[in-house]
């Protein structure tokens, strides 16, 4: 045993690490590192596989996902972003998603506000505006088809139909 443990201390470590450097420096070393990879692959994929055909892997996932998505600190994230956005850019991108909606979104607040300031002048006025507003939307109902009849007068109707023919 002291022979041994004396040959290690000596020249059996050293002879022990050059022959462990030279076999990972050859090519049949490496060849089968990529073998014992390519099947370990395999192995995972089709483990990975069976869990997603068997509904296993989403009772595992949901609630891993759920815990990690509660993690995610969302609003330290944008707020960060935000702080570090130039306002113009920022005043760019605000722009660019409210444009669209932005024409239609003054000219309600105009017309409204109109209508506002005529009622709070002229309060007799009001009258002739829920007018015109009840004959445009009992016009459409008509113009659409149903002739401003509900959906339960409508089903009954198709109903009396049905019970004649």
């Amino acid at each position: 045993k002291q022979g041994v443990m004396s040959w290690l201390e000596t020249e059996g470590l050293a002879q022990g690490k050059a022959m462990i450097l030279d076999m990972m420096d050859s090519e049949p070393f490496w060849d089968a590192v990529e073998r014992q990879i390519d099947r370990a692959l395999r192995g995972i994929t089709a483990w990975a596989e069976e869990q997603l055909e068997t509904g296993r892997f989403r009772e595992f996932a949901t609630p891993l996902l759920r815990r990690l998505a509660a993690q995610v600190p969302v609003a330290a994230i944008v707020e960060d972003r935000v702080d570090h956005f130039d306002l113009d850019e920022l005043e760019a991108m605000i722009y660019r998603v409210t444009s669209e909606n932005l024409a239609g979104i003054e000219l309600l607040g105009g017309l409204l506000g109109c209508i506002a300031g005529v009622v709070l002048i002229e309060q007799w006025l009001l009258l002739p505006i829920v007018a015109c507003c009840g004959t445009v939307a009992f016009l459409t109902r008509r113009r659409d088809g149903d002739g401003g009849k509900t959906d339960e007068a409508e089903a009954s109707e198709n109903s009396v139909e049905e019970e004649r023919g």
